[in-house]
């Protein structure tokens, strides 16, 4: 039904689908539509350098939904120049470290 997706599908077609399967008026029941976040571009520089996005994160030392650069990684596991290192073992970490 795309109600992810589609703001009237959510709030309008599933909101009667809920409410009819209910038992219950329309005007019973609430849906809202939470538009899904498109990540932005990852940064293109500087040469040598790794990132990474995360949507959540436990640890209260990073910031979610922006591009952080991996400067530990880059000083201290090669991720700056090894990009299976920033994109496989790299990532890997951070969502382990942030309960991803």
């Amino acid at each position: 039904a795309r109600s992810g997706t589609d703001r009237n599908a959510c709030e309008q077609t599933r909101r009667g689908g809920f409410a009819a399967w209910c038992g219950l008026p329309f005007t019973a029941v609430t849906m809202q539509f939470n538009a899904p976040q498109m990540t932005p571009s990852a940064p293109t520089s500087p040469a040598g350098s790794c990132f990474f996005y995360v949507t959540s994160c436990s640890q209260a030392a990073i910031t979610p939904n922006i591009w952080i650069r991996d400067n530990w990684g880059e000083a201290n596991a090669r991720s700056g120049t090894d990009r299976a290192t920033c994109e496989q073992t790299r990532r890997g970490g951070f969502a382990a470290w942030c309960g991803l």
